[in-house]
């Protein structure tokens, strides 16, 4: 690696190129801790992009689901047979049809 690269690198990382040199003695040391840097920005950019995206057939399915079982509580059902539902007992079943064909 050229000086002025490493003198570049220390810069943006707030370090003196001797200190820089302690820490990172070889280019190629250098070079994987810049590399392991940008692994992991690339790996936090795609965490924060797959949380962001909900397909929308799952997002209807949870919607309906979270919206049935509070209904069925408030209907003085418990929640252990909640199994026993209407909406178990069909409404999910054709939802999840839907959102399969839609994926076939």
């Amino acid at each position: 690696m050229k000086q002025k690269l490493v003198s570049d690198v220390c810069k943006q990382i707030g370090l003196h190129p001797h200190a820089c040199r302690s820490l990172f003695p070889t280019d190629d040391v250098l070079l994987d801790a810049v590399n392991d840097l940008l692994v992991e920005e690339c790996a936090q950019r795609l965490r924060g992009g797959v949380s962001a995206f909900t397909p929308k057939g799952d997002g209807v399915i949870l919607d309906t689901w979270e919206r049935s079982f509070e209904a069925w509580l408030l209907s003085s059902y418990t929640e252990s047979n909640f199994s026993e539902s209407p909406y178990i007992a069909r409404t999910l079943p054709a939802l999840l049809e839907q959102v399969s064909e839609r994926r076939s």
